[in-house]
């Protein structure tokens, strides 16, 4: 937001230097990000009026003016078409030296002698405008010094409005909290509206159709207006504020926005069509494929998420966002029609996006505006264009819409604000800061009652009311103290508690994290082991390649082994993450580990072992696989697989190495270790016991284990609750020979004994060891490898 020091002196008195002005600003909030002025460089520059005119007796194209400076007469050469006898303009003397860093000496042009220059608005650094010579008004007195007559130079502090302070992005924003921070008062300067007895209603009337685009839309009717250069102190308010001077109407309705924030717009009532005898005006979303030609000469096709202001034919501008150039208003103009309005600030920021417009209405509606502001601006407006062009302002207002008054009431004690803030503030000094604002507070034993004002929609909690209150307080004047009270750890998030200690275990073992999109596309999904239509899609996927939510992790593992083959013959990759699993409208979230081991050398038996090792090293004991008809491996107490991809797909992802993965649920894996129990390490020895086992071909190791576990169970006593079989595992590589015979596998397995309360005999080691090459055989056919016993 650009602040004019000179408009914000009309409203409060700033006795401070530029410097310090732009410190308070920055204090309270607004970073003064850079400090301009305007108008520097006039010295030198006087105005003149001309005498006489005359073409150049050597060139077409250029003419001889005779200007008087109120001292003497002087000869000036001129390209401009638009000077005439009688006319004040500027007049640069020689040895001026204009804004644009041209100085100005005398010159032999084509012949003649021209002693000194005539300047246009861009010359003197005022505007784009170099089409003729800058119009002064004729009453000034030749030789007046430019500065004089324009009220320059002025300073302009371009300040950063945070996005929750839409109420800054205009003058009396900005004065109300310079004066409330230096203890000044406001002076708002508006003119009278004064009203004819016509009562609008007669000319014009509003339709609000797309009820949800807009709460508040109000409209005037000025008739007989006569649109002409606005008046210089009124350009100089838009130059300042970074707006291009147009014409006396759309110059007063951007002025108006600048000073109170509220966007304004002004149609050409006589190019509005009629309906029923009566202008017509409405508010409804654009039809699909309708064109509008906007100010800026663009042409826009529009779809229904634009919300337009129409006529009974066609739209007549972009809500909130640009006007129409079929309604535009211009020297031609002579009736009015002002719109002041509260656009829904989600459809406006929609329709900027979409049509790639940025406007300052925009920025200011898409923020929000004061729905209590509207009808005061446009009687501004209104009594500003009768003001400076004449024209009557018909009785009453329009509307389409009529907000309700709202009002937000926050209850308080004010020693909360000293305990957020850190320093104790008197209440008294509290009630004062939030009336200067434009609060009304009353008090109630210790209690505070504050009503926020309309405009200040940042206002929702204690807490913001205690940054007003630091912020006009000072927080440069807040000293540093200690922190005091009891800090309470803050505990993992489940989810950072079971996955920590996984990601430290698998980084250990050589694994490599991975770090992939939670989408996939449909070729991906099949290898997720879900059918597609178990998948949630995307209706706006950012591309084909992440269309469907992802319910394993192992797609995008394989994925990563595809990317990496040509630089890695041996991958182990894993990523811990969130799944969505079908269940209804909305997916659950699930939990999971996943991993993929490739190598190009290993056989896939190898890197079968290598992966049940490591889901025996995530679950211990827990980790009992169950081998599955599809030849997968899933754990019997959690959720969890191991599987072995076969070469057909993994063609289709051009992987030519043995893959296999596992997938682990940690909900499950959180739920299972909170079953674990602890105690104290057996001071006895322990007996170790190898077996070498001819076992069928479909045994696995699981069931083995399972009924291992069963014989156990039977030694469970008092005494001794873990039993005496104190753990089983897999010892070296499965053997296959001819020796062995067709169907069967040779697997060496050893059993540790131990119990807690006294020391093992051998005798009962031994009878516990035909316990389970008893039942082994029984149950699943496994014999002792001949030749040998257990060691």
């Amino acid at each position: 937001m650009r602040l004019s020091r000179q408009w914000l002196n009309e409203i409060t008195p700033v006795k401070q230097t530029d410097t310090e002005v732009a410190a308070v600003f920055t204090r309270l909030g607004f970073e003064c990000e850079h400090i301009e002025s305007i108008g520097i460089g006039l010295d030198r520059i006087v105005t003149a009026r001309i005498l006489s005119v005359k073409p150049h007796p050597n060139a077409d194209k250029l003419q001889l003016a005779t200007v008087t400076d109120g001292t003497k007469q002087l000869e000036v050469v001129c390209g401009a078409r638009n000077i005439a006898v009688g006319q004040v303009v500027p007049l640069a003397r020689e040895g001026a030296v204009l804004p644009i860093g041209q100085k100005i000496e005398k010159a032999n042009i084509r012949g003649v002698e021209s002693r000194g220059m005539l300047c246009s608005g861009k010359e003197l650094g005022l505007n784009d405008d170099h089409s003729g010579i800058w119009q002064i008004d004729q009453l000034i007195k030749p030789g007046t010094p430019l500065s004089l007559v324009l009220g320059l130079p002025d300073t302009v502090f371009d300040l950063n409005v945070a996005p929750n302070r839409p109420d800054c992005l205009s003058v009396v924003g900005l004065a109300q909290e310079y004066a409330a921070h230096t203890g000044l008062k406001l002076q708002l300067p508006l003119d009278r509206l004064k009203q004819s007895s016509t009562p609008t209603v007669k000319s014009i009337t509003a339709k609000m159709v797309a009820q949800s685009a807009c709460s508040h839309y109000a409209l005037r009717y000025i008739a007989d207006v006569k649109v002409a250069t606005s008046p210089w102190w009124l350009q100089k308010r838009l130059i300042a504020g970074g707006i291009r001077p147009i014409n006396s109407v759309v110059d007063a309705a951007n002025y108006i926005m600048l000073l109170t924030g509220q966007p304004l717009h002004a149609f050409d009532a006589d190019k509005v069509s009629p309906l029923k005898g009566k202008k017509t005006i409405s508010v409804r979303i654009a039809k699909p494929n309708e064109s509008i030609e906007l100010l800026d000469g663009t042409k826009k096709t529009l779809t229904s998420a634009v919300t337009v202001i129409a006529d009974s034919n066609r739209a007549l501008a972009v809500a909130g966002v640009m006007g129409g150039a079929d309604c535009a208003v211009t020297e031609q103009t002579r009736n009015v029609i002002i719109e002041s309005a509260v656009f829904n600030p989600k459809a406006i920021r929609r329709s900027s996006q979409l049509l790639n417009i940025r406007t300052e209405s925009s920025s200011r509606f898409e923020k929000g505006v004061d729905s209590m502001g509207t009808d005061t601006a446009l009687d501004a407006v209104a009594a500003l264009i009768n003001a400076i062009g004449g024209g009557t302002v018909q009785r009453g207002i329009i509307y389409g819409a009529k907000a309700k008054p709202v009002k937000k009431v926050l209850r308080y004690q004010a020693d909360e604000v000293s305990s957020l803030l850190g320093i104790n503030i008197t209440a008294a000094n509290q009630i004062k800061i939030l009336k200067s604002l434009g609060c009304w507070v009353t008090k109630s034993g210790r209690q505070l009652i504050v009503t926020t004002p309309s405009w200040r929609i940042d206002l929702a909690h204690m807490a913001d009311l205690a940054d007003e209150i630091g912020r006009h307080t000072g927080y440069n004047n807040i000293k540093p103290a200690y922190l005091t009270g009891t800090i309470k750890p803050v505990a993992d998030h489940s989810k950072i508690a079971i996955s920590r200690p996984i990601k430290a275990r698998l980084a250990r073992m050589g694994w490599d994290e991975m770090y992939n999109y939670t989408f996939y596309s449909a070729d991906l999904a099949e290898y997720s082991g879900s059918s597609l239509n178990k998948h949630y899609a995307l209706s706006n996927p950012l591309n084909p390649e992440q269309q469907y939510l992802r319910t394993s992790l192992v797609p995008r593992l394989l994925e990563n082994i595809r990317h990496n083959s040509g630089r890695n013959e041996s991958m182990k990759v894993f990523e811990i993450g969130t799944t969505f699993q079908p269940d209804g409208v909305k997916p659950k979230e699930v939990f999971k580990v996943s991993g993929a081991i490739t190598t190009k050398s290993g056989n896939g038996e190898a890197l079968l072992l290598e992966a049940k090792g490591i889901i025996e090293a995530l679950l211990g004991r827990s980790a009992i696989l169950a081998q599955t008809q599809s030849g997968q491996y899933a754990t019997n107490d959690c959720d969890g697989q191991i599987r072995v991809w076969n070469e057909d797909s993994l063609k289709k992802l051009k992987i030519s190495q043995n893959v296999i993965s596992f997938e682990i649920n940690l909900t499950d894996l959180s739920q299972l270790n909170s079953r674990w129990s602890y105690g104290k390490y057996s001071v006895f020895p322990s007996i170790k016991r190898d077996f070498s086992l001819i076992i069928p071909e479909l045994v696995s190791f699981g069931a083995i284990v399972a009924d291992i576990e069963s014989i156990n169970q039977s030694t469970i006593t008092k005494a001794e609750p873990r039993g005496l079989i104190l753990a089983v595992e897999r010892v070296g590589e499965i053997y296959r020979d001819e020796r062995i015979g067709s169907g069967k596998k040779n697997l060496t397995l050893r059993c540790l004994f131990q119990a807690e309360q006294r020391t093992l005999t051998g005798s009962e080691v031994e009878i516990l060891c035909r316990q389970i090459t008893d039942r082994l055989n029984t149950k699943l056919g496994v014999t002792l490898r001949s030749g040998s016993s257990p060691k």
